[in-house]
């Protein structure tokens, strides 16, 4: 009696465990998350097993009730062979006794008449073959419920055996369904990080696309500025290449005027060897201010001189200031073009910067874009395996399922023949 209830307890037991096993494992709002499919895998596994434990729960309970039943049964048939066993001791020691009066009376009738002793005899006879009788139906009887007993041992040790294997297969099935729930904590699990997974990869996408974004409006800008720089290095060179010709022309004129410069000094000094005046004069031609005292000493005392001479002199003076004027001239002409120079060697330097800026940016749009194709690839062959384990926990359910229907299939059996034997049972006692 105590056997039962244990292992009835101990089922119901296991059951709760795993309805609050399955329980946490549910949503808390009840909504489908992100993927409704896997939600609704998820209510069918939790509902097979929901059903599966109840089912489980009611044939232990079915089969502990039967149990007693037996039990009393067996109990019953028992008494009533114990009963029976008792009645043949009782009818044979009657018959024992019986034996011994018979010897007694035959004993006794040698000595009394003969045919009072006959009577007896005869009388003796009928109660001895009635008890006979009466000892071969109690024989047949207990052969009988020998045979029933032995029968219903039979019947009971089959029993037994099919619930040794059923317990077997329960006990497979529980396992088989812990391995389930853990199968299914585990995808659910996996199926998160999936989802986690997918969310990082989504905005480390983005955030690529955003930089690749970026990075191709900069090299826009940067070669807008490129083409500005050239534009200007363009015009740059322009420049030079009009200071380098008005260079060319003011060196030509110089040259002139200094030949010219150098034909008017042949002319001074000729005329210095016929005037010991003008010779004084011409050796202070290095400032504008004595040049100008000499031309005035000049028409002082050089009334008489003539004119072409005086107009040579300060033809002479005209010409020592415009060289002058030329050679600042010329220097501040080197100076633009040494500027010029220094701004074409920086915008050199400057387009080589945004050329290695330029090649440097797309080195990085090519490592993004293979980082976004590597993480896209990655993303597939998770979905990829996220799909296969799916379609493998639908067929493991789907296995289930069907050892659930071949082990129900069974129970029906047995609850069958248990009820035959139940009949038969009930036919043997009317």
């Amino acid at each position: 009696m105590e056997g039962p209830r244990v292992t009835s307890q101990s089922y119901w037991n296991l059951g709760l465990e795993k309805i609050f096993r399955v329980v946490p494992a549910l949503p808390e709002d009840g909504r489908p998350g992100p993927n409704a499919d896997t939600f609704r895998l998820e209510l069918v596994i939790c509902a097979a097993i929901g059903f599966f434990t109840v089912l489980l729960f009611l044939w232990r309970s079915v089969q502990c009730v039967r149990s007693r039943l037996y039990v009393k049964r067996e109990k019953k048939l028992a008494l009533k062979l114990s009963e029976l066993i008792e009645e043949k001791c009782n009818l044979l020691d009657k018959v024992s006794l019986l034996q011994k009066e018979h010897e007694g009376l035959q004993l006794s009738f040698k000595d009394a008449n003969p045919e009072k002793a006959s009577r007896e005899v005869q009388h003796l006879e009928i109660i001895h073959e009635m008890l006979n009788r009466s000892k071969s139906k109690l024989e047949d009887k207990i052969l009988f419920k020998e045979t029933e007993l032995k029968e219903e041992k039979s019947k009971r040790s089959e029993q037994d055996e099919l619930m040794g294997d059923i317990s077997k297969r329960i006990k497979s099935l529980e396992e088989e369904s812990k391995s389930l729930i853990s199968q299914v904590a585990e995808a659910k699990t996996t199926l998160r990080l999936f989802q986690m997974n997918e969310e990082d990869l989504k905005v480390a996408i983005k955030e690529a696309l955003n930089e690749n974004f970026q990075l191709q409006e900069s090299q826009k800008h940067l070669l807008q500025e490129a083409e500005v720089w050239k534009e200007k290095v363009s015009d740059l060179k322009k420049q030079k290449i009009t200071f380098e010709d008005s260079k060319v022309q003011a060196e030509q004129v110089l040259s002139d005027k200094e030949n010219h410069i150098k034909s008017l000094t042949k002319r001074l000094l000729k005329m210095k060897d016929q005037s010991p005046v003008l010779g004084e004069d011409l050796t202070d031609d290095g400032n504008l201010e004595l040049e100008m005292k000499s031309e005035s000493e000049i028409g002082a005392h050089l009334g008489n001189q003539p004119k072409e001479a005086l107009k040579e002199l300060v033809y002479a003076a005209e010409l020592n200031a415009s060289l002058e004027t030329l050679e600042g001239e010329r220097h501040q002409i080197y100076i633009l073009l040494s500027e010029v120079d220094k701004t074409k060697e920086d915008l050199i330097k400057r387009i080589k910067n945004l050329q290695t800026d330029q090649e440097s940016l797309q080195s990085e749009n090519t490592q993004l874009e293979n980082e976004n194709q590597r993480l896209q690839q990655k993303f597939k062959v998770k979905m990829e395996q996220h799909q296969e384990n799916a379609v493998k926990l639908h067929r493991k359910l789907g296995v289930e399922e069907k050892c659930r229907l071949e082990e129900e299939e069974r129970f029906s059996k047995v609850d069958r023949r248990i009820n035959r034997a139940a009949k038969e049972l009930q036919t043997y006692r009317n």
